[in-house]
């Protein structure tokens, strides 16, 4: 498991972390899911490929460290169109 510091967004007061991990961005699912209005992210993270998810260990300072499920570039958008709200859909398909 990686143990990196996370880049935090804000997005219309709402919190998303995202770390680069194997050259690749990784957004916490659970910041994710709130900003795409699902209440529980591990129904999310149970319909994306083993490929889209990974653990991770974030680290804040050298004491503080929190262990969370994060999802790929590819599982974000997967999640948008499976169980994003309606405002979404002009977005498009992928």
């Amino acid at each position: 498991m990686a143990d990196l510091t996370p880049i935090v967004f804000y997005n219309h007061g709402r919190r998303l972390r995202c770390l680069m991990a194997d050259n690749q961005p990784w957004f916490v699912a659970r910041d994710y899911a709130r900003l795409i209005g699902v209440d529980d992210a591990r129904e999310m993270l149970q319909a994306l490929e083993p490929f889209e998810k990974r653990q991770v260990l974030l680290r804040y300072t050298d004491s503080f460290h929190e262990e969370v499920d994060t999802i790929s570039d590819a599982g974000a958008c997967n999640a948008l169109f499976r169980f994003g709200l309606l405002e979404h859909d002009a977005i498009g398909p992928i």
